[in-house]
């Protein structure tokens, strides 16, 4: 008896392991992709071409640890591979050490 209960939550737990490797969005969703890295203008348009909008803000930080390049993306939300409706908006968060606070983007219009 105890084995065979074993043999039960093995199962369920290799079942939940194989699921979670592995995004599928439900009908009509999109997979965010992930932008963390990459310059800011590839993520604006690497965001637009899988039909979600955008919303970009630039940050300065306050404590810099390692060299990062002006209009470097160092954050996102939603984060990649996160299931999303076509409407949803992207916030980019950029890295500039002139300016902080500037947002800017398309995230104002209304959903279909």
């Amino acid at each position: 008896m105890l084995s065979r209960r074993a043999g039960r939550i093995a199962a369920v737990l290799m079942v939940g392991a194989s699921a979670t490797g592995c995004v599928r969005p439900a009908s009509g969703q999109i997979v965010v992709p992930n932008i963390v890295g990459v310059d800011r203008d590839t993520a604006v348009a690497t965001v637009t071409s899988v039909g979600l909008r955008y919303q970009v803000v630039v940050v300065r930080p306050a404590v810099q640890r390692c060299p990062i390049r002006p209009g470097t993306v160092v954050g996102q939300n939603p984060s990649g591979g996160t299931p999303a409706l076509p409407w949803t908006v992207v916030t980019i968060t950029s890295y500039s050490p002139e300016a902080g606070g500037a947002v800017s983007g398309p995230a104002c219009v209304p959903p279909p």
